[in-house]
Protein backbone atom coordinates (compact mmCIF):
# COMPACT_ATOMS: atom_id res chain seq x y z
CA UNK A 1 0.00 0.00 0.00
CA UNK A 2 3.14 2.33 0.72
CA UNK A 3 4.75 1.71 -2.23
CA UNK A 4 1.51 2.20 -4.54
CA UNK A 5 0.19 5.17 -2.81
CA UNK A 6 3.52 6.47 -3.03
CA UNK A 7 3.60 6.13 -7.04
CA UNK A 8 0.25 7.92 -6.86
CA UNK A 9 0.56 10.56 -5.13
CA UNK A 10 -2.14 9.31 -2.43
CA UNK A 11 -2.00 7.86 0.91
CA UNK A 12 -1.70 4.01 1.61
CA UNK A 13 -5.53 4.34 3.63
CA UNK A 14 -6.69 5.81 0.35
CA UNK A 15 -5.23 3.08 -1.26
CA UNK A 16 -6.90 0.48 0.98
CA UNK A 17 -10.01 1.57 0.41
CA UNK A 18 -10.31 2.24 -3.18
CA UNK A 19 -9.39 -1.75 -3.01
CA UNK A 20 -11.58 -2.33 -0.81
CA UNK A 21 -14.37 -0.68 -3.29
CA UNK A 22 -13.32 -2.50 -5.74
CA UNK A 23 -13.36 -5.83 -3.73
CA UNK A 24 -17.52 -4.88 -2.68
CA UNK A 25 -18.05 -3.96 -6.38
CA UNK A 26 -16.41 -7.36 -7.69
CA UNK A 27 -17.70 -9.49 -5.02
CA UNK A 28 -14.78 -11.21 -4.09
CA UNK A 29 -13.84 -11.56 -0.21
CA UNK A 30 -9.86 -11.82 -0.37
CA UNK A 31 -6.71 -10.60 -2.39
CA UNK A 32 -6.09 -13.73 -3.38
CA UNK A 33 -9.67 -13.89 -5.17
CA UNK A 34 -9.07 -10.38 -6.50
CA UNK A 35 -5.97 -11.75 -8.03
CA UNK A 36 -7.98 -14.83 -9.70
CA UNK A 37 -10.40 -12.73 -10.99
CA UNK A 38 -7.74 -10.19 -12.46
CA UNK A 39 -5.87 -12.94 -14.22
CA UNK A 40 -9.13 -14.70 -16.08
CA UNK A 41 -10.06 -11.12 -17.40
CA UNK A 42 -6.51 -10.54 -18.65
CA UNK A 43 -5.97 -7.45 -16.47
CA UNK A 44 -2.73 -8.81 -15.30
CA UNK A 45 -0.20 -11.43 -17.13
CA UNK A 46 1.60 -14.45 -14.98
Amino acid sequence: MKEIGASLGVSPRTVAFHEYRIMEVLGVRTNAELLLHSLSRGLIRQ
